[in-house]
């Protein structure tokens, strides 16, 4: 190998490290920029409260979800049975309606 060959490999090598170290300072420029940004959004966020006081809270609010849905299910299964009932109540005073106009030659 020639001293101009070693000569332009360690030109090239000193380019490739000089890209290098440029692409590691700019990576690291946008890194820190992002996590200004992210740690800004945090800070800005209308909700944080909202969602820190949720963290705290998730396990109290799971609670009265399901109880919540319990009572749910009770009301709709009193509805269901109320609604029931009242249809047989209906179907009882309308068949007895059609008995006594049958009865009395209304039809």
């Amino acid at each position: 190998m020639t001293a101009d060959e070693c000569r332009e490999i360690n030109e090239s090598i000193d380019k490739l490290a000089s890209a290098i170290n440029e692409f590691k300072l700019v990576t690291s420029e946008r890194l820190t920029a992002v996590e200004v940004k992210v740690a800004n959004k945090k800070e800005l966020c209308p909700w944080r409260e909202d969602i820190a006081c949720f963290e705290e809270n998730g396990e109290k609010l799971e609670s009265i979800e399901t109880r919540l849905h319990a009572i749910e299910l009770t009301i709709a299964r009193a509805g269901l049975g109320s609604g029931l009932a009242g249809g047989g109540i209906v179907g009882v005073i309308g068949g007895t309606l059609v008995v006594v106009g049958k009865a009395l030659g209304w039809w």
